[in-house]
């Protein structure tokens, strides 16, 4: 008999590539969610979820704030509630599989399993006894990383389909330099069979389909216009005061880990820096120290988590750029890493560098541009608190 090679479905890779490129709407307090989080958010209510991207995605490309719905945002709290607690065994357990590097292979694979109660039954089944299960845990991870590929290449895909058609709809005057080549997609993977238990299950019929929101006609986030969001730049102002109080510090905090911390836990890391302001000002004598040393624990987290990424990247862009130095380029890694959508992006980019050149220098471009807007509405700000403090000495 003829093994099949893996199906892509249309309505899954739909949605995976509408949660791949809405991770910016979820911006206003708590942990952003991971990548099968949002999926299974975006399962429960598939009509409800696309109505409030774009609802949302409409008001940020007017430049107005605007978060999601609270019914919405509850019920990802109650799937982080039941389910975060097996998913992050699983991705331990996921990550010592030689097909299913680290990256976005590693987060589809989440998908396809925490997607689903019979997936789930068997990540339960497997993290319950893990030597007895070892042999059928090898197989069919083998299987889900043939499985991952084949909707990377459909991702792929899509995304050239989308970097294309705005980069036509683009002035020329507007658009980047010439494009590098690109190399033809990787051949088809063996083909295989791909076990019910860990398919993703395709999406379930609509009686009343509403028109989805535009992911396919952009080639980064639903949040890709160059505009200064307010949320963010309050986020930046503060974490460059943060990177300001702990300067002298070995080894220097980067930028990056600032922005990358404090989307992560925004109330807690707004939290600390307010404390370190304070102590800075008002503590006795080692309190701004064991603080600061306490806080500078949780950037080091970042750090450890990330920062081979960051490392690769740099290279990776000094590769494509000629050079890649200075405090807007360092901004532009920050807003690189700062979701974990953006990090999945970027792992593709690592993994298959000559697939991904032309959108690697496209992105880069256009958060080249947003870092500086918003260096020049920081410089504006403090112009402005400068001209009204010596308005304040002549009429004091």
């Amino acid at each position: 008999m003829t093994d099949r090679a893996p199906n892509v479905e249309a309505g899954v890779l739909e949605d995976l590539l509408c949660v791949e490129r809405c991770s910016t709407l979820f911006g206003h307090g708590g942990p952003r969610p991971e990548f099968w989080e949002t999926y299974l958010l975006l399962r429960s209510n598939r009509d409800f979820f696309r109505a409030e991207v774009e609802r949302v995605a409409a008001l940020r490309q007017h430049g107005r704030d605007g978060g999601l719905d609270a019914s919405l945002l509850a019920r990802l709290s109650a799937i982080r509630l039941e389910f975060y607690p097996l998913a992050k065994r699983l991705r331990e357990f996921l990550a010592k599989s030689s097909a299913l590097v680290e990256g976005i292979r590693l987060e589809l694979a989440l998908v396809f399993i925490m997607s689903s109660p019979q997936g789930r039954d068997t990540a339960t089944r497997w993290m319950s006894d893990r030597s007895g299960n070892a042999e059928e845990a090898a197989i069919r991870l083998k299987v889900m990383g043939r499985l991952a590929d084949a909707y990377c290449r459909a991702i792929l895909e899509s995304r050239k389909v989308a970097w294309a058609s705005a980069v036509a709809a683009t002035p020329r005057s507007a658009s980047a330099e010439s494009a590098s080549p690109v190399a033809p997609p990787p051949p088809n993977p063996e083909p295989v069979a791909v076990p019910a238990a860990v398919a993703p299950p395709p999406p379930k019929p609509l009686p009343s389909p509403i028109t989805p929101p535009p992911v396919k006609t952009a080639p980064a986030d639903v949040d890709s216009t160059v505009k200064v969001h307010p949320l963010f730049l309050e986020d930046l102002r503060r974490v460059l005061s943060a990177r300001r109080l702990l300067d002298g510090m070995k080894p220097a905090v980067e930028l990056w880990e600032l922005v990358t911390l404090i989307l992560a836990l925004r109330d807690e890391t707004r939290a600390s820096i307010a404390e370190l302001e304070r102590l800075r000002k008002l503590g006795k004598p080692g309190e701004f120290a064991g603080e600061a040393y306490n806080f500078r624990q949780k950037t080091t987290r970042m750090k450890e988590r990330y920062g081979a990424v960051v490392e690769e990247l740099r290279r990776y862009l000094q590769e494509l750029f000629g050079s890649w130095s200075g405090e807007t380029e360092e901004l532009v890694l920050a807003l690189m890493m700062a979701t974990a959508q953006s990090r999945h992006r970027i792992r593709q980019w690592l993994e298959r560098r000559d697939e991904w050149r032309e959108e690697a220098m496209h992105w880069s471009r256009r958060l080249l541009e947003r870092a500086r807007g918003y260096q020049e509405s920081l410089r504006q700000e403090a112009a402005g608190e400068t001209a009204a403090n010596k308005t304040n000495r002549l009429f004091c």
